[in-house]
């Protein structure tokens, strides 16, 4: 039965392709430390402190949103919405859950329509409720139980969605509002191979067009606000790129887990093994990012597991391949918005930011109380 399992994966790893990408894709050594300064890539820096009270205090946060000058943020485990302003001044929560017509029970996802100005918060067991910007209900949608789960969710444009999944034979499902209907399947996969590699958090919006990095053989960025799934670029990252070998055994190493009960040891164990074993590939892409300037991506590597970033500059086609800037920061592109990468301050890195903060904003810094006060954003914006 696994060798079919294997097999299966095989024929969808070689058959699928599509149309030519970008040819003057060049490879880039992943191992390069290359010398970089943040001001390379941004024009400025905004400080976000989230103001603080006895009613807004919020526990770990499960997704950001920037949109519109707003920080919507998710607490995942309180299930409760904060709206602030650009400013980090409060402006409402949505405490919504519940089993009533304008509540949620749970929400995995929430995102924001940028087409409608709407909320969207979604239920993975099939129901989307949306919101205008203010935090009012509009409507709540019973969605098709074709999927068991509807774990992310994307606006295309005015009436489409897009929804990613996972233990399907594909990753990526569209639906009409206007026809209440769900399309065929979109980015081939199999159910096992979907596990070990899930669609999760590898999409952002460049120009109003939604792209999907399709991490695999060929590391494709696909856009899927085309239902041609078109290949618009791929990385190449040479001898480091994935083979199938890799991607083959590591779908077995994660099949020999199905059935058992996991506990917090083996999962560290899990996680720690994927990460060391040279057997299975080497990175993991996490988040990607696109201005008019600048194609981004982070990978994560070792244990434990390192922020990579890998950025390439489009015109020069020259790219940069970096751990931290020279000034000592750290980025990752999995928090994303337009032109802003968003990254929640860690005080480690306080002596990074008194080299490239403006003195009122390292001031609010400084005065940063990571056990008291609400989480303090720092907001990049590229060029």
């Amino acid at each position: 039965m696994k060798k079919v399992i294997l097999a299966a994966t095989t024929l969808v790893l070689l058959i699928f392709s599509c149309s030519p990408n970008d040819s003057s894709n060049a490879q880039i050594n992943i191992e390069r430390r290359d010398s970089v300064s943040i001001f390379d890539f941004v024009d400025s820096i905004s400080v976000v402190q989230l103001e603080t009270t006895k009613d807004v205090l919020l526990s770990r946060t499960s997704g950001i949103v920037l949109h519109k000058n707003r920080l919507y943020i998710m607490s995942g485990e309180k299930q409760v919405i904060y709206c602030f302003d650009s400013k980090g001044r409060f402006l409402f929560k949505m405490n919504n859950q519940g089993r009533g017509p304008q509540e949620f029970t749970y929400s995995g996802h929430f995102n924001v329509d940028p087409f409608q100005d709407q909320l969207m918060v979604l239920v993975p067991w099939g129901i989307l409720i949306n919101y205008d910007l203010d935090g009012n209900f509009i409507s709540k949608i019973q969605l098709p139980p074709d999927l068991r789960a509807y774990n992310e969710v994307y606006a295309i444009d005015k009436d489409n969605l897009l929804f990613f999944t996972w233990g399907y034979d594909f990753y990526a499902y569209y639906y009409s509002k206007s026809t209440a209907t769900l399309s065929k399947g979109y980015v081939p996969t199999t159910f096992d191979l979907s596990r070990s590699f899930p669609p999760f958090r590898k999409s952002y919006y460049y120009k109003d067009s939604l792209y999907f990095n399709n991490v695999g053989l060929k590391n494709e960025i696909l856009n899927m606000s085309d239902t041609a799934c078109r290949s618009v670029y791929s990385w190449d990252f040479g001898e480091k790129n994935y083979t199938l070998k890799q991607m083959q055994d590591l779908v077995e190493y994660d099949l020999s887990f199905r059935g058992k009960t996991p506990t917090k040891e083996s999962q560290l164990q899990r996680f720690k093994e994927r990460h060391e074993n040279p057997k299975f590939p080497a990175y993991y892409s996490y988040g990607g990012f696109e201005t008019d300037k600048f194609r981004a991506t982070s990978l994560v590597s070792g244990w434990p597991g390192k922020f990579t970033n890998v950025i390439k500059e489009k015109q020069k086609r020259k790219s940069y391949v970096f751990f931290e800037t020279k000034e000592g920061l750290n980025l990752s592109f999995s928090t994303t918005w337009g032109n802003s990468v968003i990254i929640q301050y860690n005080i480690e890195d306080l002596q990074a930011f008194k080299k490239v903060l403006k003195p009122e904003d390292l001031k609010i810094v400084e005065s940063h109380n990571p056990e008291k006060d609400n989480p303090l954003y720092i907001i990049y914006h590229f060029k």
